[in-house]
């Protein structure tokens, strides 16, 4: 199955929810009953926040994670058998996305797809299939609050065909759209992440040379995107 990002594996990883702050007290987070749904993108935020949790630092609280490389509003709706899946794991075990959300028992989801998606399947099937699996997310886990987040912007050099910022920023305005009409938190996470021209700040990708995407985040990019959610959502 063709794929916009294959840089990660197809790995979920739950951190300690143990973590502490720096100064030794709990974190008493607005993260703590929260769960981190994405692809590769998301991954690297899981992967830096078990970096800083287990150096002794506070660090989305206790949030949790159900993310896997080339995840995506499509294929993530796919029969937890269907060829070529790439469901996510949580706790050792695969599920599909809204049956893993209801077992952590989160009570906020911070979902962000749609990089996988757009460009095989184009903006409005994109959309189409937000709205399905969001819907089952809420079905399955109900009065969770559901917080979507902007699909993050490409860096400028590995931007090419369909592969846009345009285009990034059209799936965008459609998603907020949806947002606005499901009655679901919509955040920008991408502001805090571009350059001038709209392209993901170069400091802030990890992946900027082929092979790789240009999609990638450093440790710079997760720790912007903490401070946005931190300042939009809760502390």
């Amino acid at each position: 199955t063709p794929t916009t990002e294959k840089s990660e594996q197809n790995t979920t990883t739950a951190p300690s929810t143990t973590a502490e702050s720096s100064s030794g007290g709990s974190s008493g987070s607005f993260f703590d009953d929260a769960v981190f749904v994405g692809d590769s993108v998301t991954l690297k935020l899981s992967h830096y926040a078990e970096k800083r949790r287990g150096q002794g630092y506070e660090c989305l609280g206790k949030a949790r994670f159900i993310c896997a490389g080339s995840l995506g509003y499509t294929n993530a709706l796919w029969d937890l058998n269907a060829k070529d899946n790439v469901h996510p794991r949580f706790n050792g075990v695969k599920y599909r996305v809204p049956d893993a959300v209801k077992v952590s028992g989160a009570k906020k989801a911070f979902v962000l797809f749609g990089m996988n998606d757009f460009m095989l399947y184009g903006i409005d099937s994109t959309v189409d299939s937000a709205r399905k699996l969001i819907g089952e997310i809420v079905q399955k886990s109900p009065g969770i609050k559901i917080y979507v987040q902007s699909v993050t912007p490409i860096i400028r050099t590995r931007t090419g065909g369909k592969k846009t910022n345009e285009n990034v920023e059209i799936l965008n305005g459609k998603l907020k759209a949806l947002c606005a009409q499901m009655g679901w938190t919509y955040l920008d996470v991408a502001s805090v992440l571009k350059d001038y021209d709209g392209s993901l700040k170069p400091e802030y990708c990890s992946d900027p040379e082929p092979p790789g995407l240009g999609i990638h985040f450093t440790d710079s990019a997760c720790e912007k995107w903490i401070s946005y959610l931190k300042a939009n959502c809760g502390n």
